[in-house]
């Protein structure tokens, strides 16, 4: 019995050896347990952060995008002040326009009053004259409102000399045709001016030609009456004597010649 127990233990040897082994797979299954713990911690961590980049990565596109979005909705708005501010000017000049007509086509209704008559006779020249000063004063009022342009010279005009000339005309006809050639298409023409002068000089006992030429005066441009208003005053004040009337349109145009 004892020599078969004997025999059967294994040597000091051979049980360290086997025990050594057995540590070496201890130690293996605890190094593996070790990393398999390390790798299940590290996964949601990598997970989380890699959500917290999506996160970043969508908040800033979103951002991107509010940004762009608030720019376009800036320049929509500033657009569209822009143009309330042009609907607003339009505006206020058709009013303005509207009320310059309105003050025309007043002007012209009482000039056209002028000419009536009660006892059914037709007016005087006189009283044509006058209406259609009135006339062409609201005209030219108008057209420089409009087209206030710079000054143009028509130079030596036959036809324009001739309408000059028919102021003078015994024929009040004559001279309303005579207005409607030159006014108010070369009132800022200072040459006008000096043709005027020209042709009423020696003319004072032309009471109805005198008043026309200073009608056509009165109704230039200042600024085409300043080269020439000593002149055009001097023609005014000569004038005067002629009569109550002319003297009132001398009065007129040595007014203009002051502004």
């Amino acid at each position: 019995m004892t020599s078969m127990n004997s025999e059967s233990l294994p040597s000091p040897a051979e049980a360290t050896e086997k025990l050594q082994s057995l540590l070496k797979g201890l130690e293996a299954r605890e190094q593996h347990a070790k990393r398999r713990a390390a790798i299940i911690t590290l996964v949601p961590v990598a997970a989380m952060l890699l959500f917290a980049a999506f996160m970043s990565w969508l908040i800033a596109g979103q951002a991107r995008e509010l940004t762009s979005t608030t720019k376009t909705l800036d320049e929509k708005k500033l657009e569209l002040r822009t143009r309330d501010d042009e609907l607003a000017a339009k505006t206020r000049a058709v009013e303005e326009k509207e009320r310059e007509l309105a003050r025309v086509q007043s002007q012209i209704d009482a000039a056209f009053a002028k000419l009536g008559t009660t006892d059914g006779r037709p007016p005087s020249a006189q009283a044509v004259e006058s209406a259609l000063d009135d006339v062409i004063q609201a005209k030219s009022a108008a057209v420089a409102e409009a087209r206030p342009g710079p000054i143009k010279s028509a130079g030596r005009d036959p036809a324009r000399r001739e309408a000059i000339e028919q102021l003078f005309d015994r024929n009040a006809a004559v001279r309303v045709a005579a207005y409607g050639q030159l006014l108010p298409r070369y009132r800022n023409d200072p040459s006008l001016v000096v043709e005027v002068l020209q042709a009423a000089d020696g003319k004072q006992g032309n009471a109805n030609g005198i008043y026309n030429a200073l009608v056509v005066l009165s109704h230039m441009n200042a600024d085409a009456l300043k080269p020439h208003a000593n002149a055009v005053r001097a023609f005014a004040e000569k004038s005067r004597s002629i009569g109550p009337r002319v003297s009132a349109r001398a009065t007129t145009l040595i007014e203009r010649t002051k502004n």
